[in-house]
């Protein structure tokens, strides 16, 4: 059994003790409350991983503690790593052995394009995957990977997700505009629809112009020419039917009254 001197909380405890004093009338006493440690930081005492935070384990192993070490003092353990399983800090370590099984070539990189170039296209397809913030240079700096998955590693920065306010402004801001966008919509439609008139109505009128110029030239010639022959004397060659008969008649010598 591990003493109380030889326990790993007892570093912690000695660095930021919570101590609470109770006075009472008789004699003086002493309640010393320890300083919890969260599962993904307590340190493991057995096994090949000893004398390592369960937060810094490959997600394999502690899925094999929880399954098979249930039973006798080892239990305490499989509780540990259940709890290390489901805290969201340790997932950043879980997301990340995917992006390192990559880079050891663990994994087949399937990509058509040369090998370099793909682990990169498969890197930016995992951190699309699980809302890495590839742009914050200053988050991935601060990140100890050692430690990733306990509370002394840091988180992988992920893209920030809208607050509601935040959801309701850019909402109200989309609704502006598209309104204001409906609007100028209806602006130039007037506008189009105004020139549209106006050009109409200019076409109509120099068509009526043009119409009413065509009437006064077909006016004036037709009066040109009524007047032209008004003042022609017209000269026509056939006697006419009655002037030809009468010849005949006159040349025969035959009497008729017409």
């Amino acid at each position: 059994m591990t003493s109380f001197l030889t326990h790993p909380s007892l570093h912690t405890f000695l660095n930021c003790p919570k101590l609470h004093f109770s006075h009472n009338p008789k004699p003086l006493r002493f309640t010393i409350t320890y300083a919890s440690l969260p599962a993904r930081d307590r340190i493991i005492d057995f096994g090949k991983y000893k004398g390592r935070m369960l937060g810094t384990l490959p997600s394999t192993y502690l899925k094999w503690v929880s399954n098979n070490l249930r039973a006798r003092d080892f239990e305490e353990w499989a509780n540990l790593a259940d709890q290390v399983l489901q805290d969201p800090i340790y997932n950043d370590r879980v997301e990340w052995e995917y992006a390192q099984k990559l880079l050891n070539g663990d994994v087949l990189n399937t990509n058509s394009k040369s090998e370099s170039e793909g682990i990169v296209t498969d890197l930016l397809e995992i951190s699309e995957r699980f809302g890495w913030d590839n742009e914050d240079k200053i988050g991935w700096k601060k990140i100890d990977f050692e430690m990733l998955g306990t509370s002394k590693g840091g988180r992988i920065p992920r893209v920030k997700v809208k607050k509601d306010d935040e959801l309701i402004k850019s909402k109200i801001d989309e609704d502006r505009k598209v309104e204001l966008r409906e609007k100028r919509d209806e602006r130039r439609d007037r506008v189009r629809s105004r020139r549209s008139i106006h050009s109409e109505n200019k076409k109509i009128r120099v068509k009526n112009v043009v119409e009413i110029e065509s009437k006064d030239e077909r006016n004036k010639n037709l009066k040109g020419k009524e007047k032209f022959e008004s003042n022609t004397e017209v000269y026509n060659p056939f006697p006419g039917r009655e002037m030809l008969l009468r010849k005949v008649i006159n040349r025969r010598g035959i009497k008729l009254d017409i």
